[in-house]
């Protein structure tokens, strides 16, 4: 709603297993998230869930460059949590995404997924920790602009370890002289949305 009124086309699609695309059961999982168990399903069956959720998202940009209000050449990413995987790793994985706002993610493998076991089989990528920190995926974004927002009491991507991750992004960024493209909104809040430097990076980056 908020880039909406700023003027922008904007498409919202459900991730495989959310909301509309999800399977339709109301079976309890208890204290386990639905994301975890519907990756691990997948794993089951013998799929990546995030590498079909990144297809998705891919489509959801060939949808919007084929629409005669939309700019082909100008197109944005951004997403909260689950969202935040998916702008950081599509724009990772699709140049055509020249500004991506990535919130509550930007993190370390060890801190959240290791120290506080707070990641779901929808956000894994077998085998990624042996050849890549989540920054250096990040940094496949350079030199295109990317915004990190950070709470500082975020409890599933701590504060410190995002700093961390962040640094290392800034490393990458410079090396691909682009370090003025590379932004981190740390604002006072926890696992949410901030989005005040949102509209001014869009219209910077893609207007």
């Amino acid at each position: 709603v908020q880039l909406v009124k700023s003027g922008y086309v904007c498409l919202a699609i459900d991730s495989r297993g959310w909301n509309e695309r999800g399977d339709g059961s109301d079976k309890p999982f208890g204290q386990r998230d639905k994301c975890n168990v519907n990756g691990n399903k997948a794993v089951l069956l013998g799929y990546v869930l995030m590498a079909l959720d990144i297809f998705d998202h891919r489509r959801a940009l060939d949808y919007l460059a084929s629409r005669p209000d939309v700019d082909p050449r100008r197109l944005g990413s951004v997403g909260l949590s689950f969202g935040g995987t998916m702008s950081l790793w599509t724009a990772a994985l699709d140049e055509r995404i020249q500004a991506a706002v990535v919130s509550g993610y930007l993190c370390t493998w060890h801190a959240f997924a290791v120290e506080l076991n707070q990641f779901c089989g929808s956000q894994c990528c077998p085998g990624i920790a042996r050849w890549a920190a989540m920054s250096d995926v990040a940094g496949l974004i350079a030199p295109r602009a990317v915004l990190i927002e950070s709470g500082t009491q975020d409890a599933i991507f701590p504060i410190a370890s995002a700093r961390e991750a962040f640094a290392h992004l800034q490393t990458i960024y410079a090396a691909a002289g682009a370090s003025a493209r590379c932004r981190h909104d740390i604002f006072e809040g926890d696992h949410r949305y901030n989005g005040e430097k949102v509209p001014a990076f869009f219209a910077e980056f893609l207007r």
